[in-house]
């Protein structure tokens, strides 16, 4: 879980309506701390020393398989045939 530590005498109430209590802690979760209406808030009261914020440790992400390649046979082309016919002598 990610934690947001008060140490203040003060609730803290946040855009998204969650409440950092006064001297207390919000356990929450990742997502509500890089949520685009709190971002602002939290990066602000953090580096003004009102919070602590704790994020968990983001999961590592499922390694993508890669597909084996694929021989292909390439066919010979086909001779060019002219399409236009040759030019007559005068």
């Amino acid at each position: 879980m990610a934690t947001i530590k008060n140490p203040s005498h003060r609730d803290i109430t946040l855009p998204t309506r969650h409440i950092i209590p006064a001297l207390g802690t919000l356990d929450t979760t990742n997502e509500v701390l890089r949520s685009p209406d709190n971002e602002g808030t939290l990066a602000g009261l953090s580096r003004s020393g009102a919070i602590v914020i704790t994020f968990d440790p983001d999961p590592e992400p499922e390694p993508i398989p890669v597909a084996a390649p694929v021989a292909a046979e390439i066919a010979p082309e086909a001779p060019a045939q002219a399409d236009a016919e040759p030019a007559k002598k005068k």
